[in-house]
């Protein structure tokens, strides 16, 4: 169960395994309701996740990551569609937005953005 806060009208219910919703940004454990996980974001964190100990934090970020573990992405779609990818930290908005390696150091808007085979990199942009 979600609490939803929209300004119109309010909810109440058991946070317990769900997140909480203020005007559209879902604050909570993501998809997968995993106490390991963290997402702060309209849709971020958003796909089942089935390891967790993943951050999310901007619209979008982490979005699709299911099995994909230890991952920190922080801007707007920052490793928006990494699947499988594990512990990678993105910061910048589109990020590694299509990483598919791991263990990646990402700093800049738009950085590492289409890596699908780089691992173990550092990069500042």
């Amino acid at each position: 169960m979600a609490l939803v806060l929209d300004g119109s009208n309010g909810t109440t219910g058991n946070l317990a395994n769900g997140d909480l919703q203020v005007n559209g940004v879902t604050v909570g454990k993501g998809g997968g309701t995993l106490a390991s996980s963290t997402s702060v974001g309209a849709s971020a964190g958003a796909a089942t996740q089935t390891i967790g100990y993943n951050t999310s934090v901007g619209y979008q970020a982490n979005k699709i990551t299911t099995t994909g573990y230890s991952n920190t992405a922080v801007g707007a779609s920052a490793l928006e569609a990494n699947i499988s990818g594990a512990s990678n930290t993105v910061v910048g908005a589109s990020s590694g937005q299509l990483n598919t390696g791991n263990s990646n150091s990402v700093l800049g808007a738009y950085a590492f953005q289409a890596n699908t085979s780089g691992e173990a990199m550092w990069l500042l942009v």
